[in-house]
């Protein structure tokens, strides 16, 4: 089975993120990385749309950096933190995607209802 997606500088783009709707669902997928894609917060957005559903059930690594998700992206994320339905999660990493105060503020109110992710990387 699929356990690990890695979609690294493939140009998917912010112009196409239903290209993102389609990712394979797997109770396998352990981890998943989108980094450096051209991604934005509407991509988040769907992104985020299979976390609120068990279609990645064991997902422990997503890798979202050198993206442009902003601070809105950065609240789809949160969301799907806080909301437990990244409950695996043990490493997350969204640094080069511009969060601003708002997104990192979301991401720590997050950080307070999760208590798999050990690992939290936003360099600039």
């Amino acid at each position: 089975p699929l356990t690990s997606l890695r979609l690294v500088e493939t140009q998917l783009g912010a112009s196409s993120p239903a290209l993102l709707s389609p990712l394979p669902s797997s109770s396998s997928l352990r981890v998943l990385s989108l980094r450096s894609n051209q991604l934005n917060a509407d991509s988040a957005a769907i992104l985020a749309g299979p976390f609120s559903e068990p279609h990645w059930p064991k997902l422990s690594e997503l890798d979202l950096s050198q993206n442009s998700l902003g601070a809105e992206g950065a609240r789809s994320i949160a969301e799907s933190l806080a909301g437990g339905r990244l409950c695996c999660l043990t490493a997350l990493s969204l640094g080069e995607n511009r969060l601003r105060e708002g997104g990192a503020t979301a991401l720590a109110e997050a950080l307070l209802q999760t208590r798999a992710l050990h690992a939290l990387s936003l360099p600039s």
